[in-house]
């Protein structure tokens, strides 16, 4: 199944255990090129909440311009530590203010899946994590 297709399918019809979505890219023109068009997909299903991003790679204002995303509603947050990364993480999904929360993260092992599980149906959220 394309890409896109699995995530609009996976919004309408997304089982209570599979709100995490998780890939490793390394380098952050990888991410760019990789999640540019995911994020620009994800931003145009749902126009009423943020696609927050936590530690993102460094951005570039041109190539968000490029895919469409200078005026999408996409919430930036860096944080100083791992467990700082995973308090909001939690948070992000929980609130529902997000359609989709998007982490880099360090450290996977650190992270209660059943956790995120929880917060992002509570949320109605979906979780990307970025090795």
């Amino acid at each position: 199944m394309p890409l896109f297709t699995a995530l609009k399918h996976n919004a309408v019809n997304m089982p209570v255990n599979e709100h995490i979505t998780e890939l490793s890219i390394k380098g952050s023109l990888s991410q760019e090129l990789l999640l540019f068009p995911i994020i620009s997909h994800l931003t145009s299903m749902d126009t009423t909440r943020w696609v927050t991003w936590i530690n993102p790679p460094r951005l570039d204002r041109n190539k968000l311009k490029e895919f469409g995303l200078d005026q999408c509603p996409i919430l930036i947050i860096n944080t100083r530590s791992q467990n700082e990364t995973n308090k909001l993480l939690l948070r992000c999904l929980n609130n529902g203010k997000s359609n989709t929360v998007i982490a880099n993260i360090s450290n996977s092992q650190t992270l209660d899946h059943h956790q995120i599980n929880f917060a992002a149906g509570k949320g109605n959220s979906r979780c990307l994590l970025i090795h």
